[in-house]
């Protein structure tokens, strides 16, 4: 029996009907897969020839999945909730780098988002989704601000 390093649940919706798995037995790369708990049905969500899905959104009140990432020369991350897209598209205009989510609350109003700008040192934002407004947090190594990363 073959192992897979990269086969693994990722967790439930919240109703306990689904179960998002990443599995790459039988593929080149991992995907992601939503496999309904009642009758066993696997259903591909996402997946990319070139890179293994690395990451997963779900809804802070459902559970459902939301989007995935992939990294194959850069961090890129796939859709599945249209709604998500153009606040992505803001905090990446925004913010450049590598931008990620750390935490949403319960209504999903606000994130905490995390910026690796690549030549300085990463920061840590609230965005408000509503207003679209973000503020700075904190910086994670302010004493390397100005200098030559």
């Amino acid at each position: 029996m073959p192992v897979s390093i990269t086969t693994r649940p990722l967790g439930y919706s919240f109703d306990g009907k689904t179960l998002y798995w990443l599995d790459s037995r039988n593929r080149d790369t991992a995907a992601l897969y939503a496999e309904d708990c009642q009758n066993g049905q696997r259903k591909l969500l996402g997946q990319n020839e070139r890179a293994d899905i690395q990451g997963l959104l779900t809804n802070p009140q459902t559970g459902e999945a939301e989007a995935y990432a992939t990294n194959y020369t850069t961090n890129e991350w796939i859709f599945l909730n249209s709604n998500l897209r153009d606040d992505w598209k803001l905090l990446n205009q925004k913010l450049g780098g590598v931008v990620f989510i750390t935490s949403r609350d319960d209504k999903d109003h606000q994130w905490i988002v995390g910026n690796d700008p690549i030549t300085a040192p990463s920061a840590y934002y609230l965005y408000d989704r509503q207003s679209k407004r973000l503020e700075k947090l904190y910086l994670t190594r302010p004493e390397l601000s100005g200098a030559p990363l």
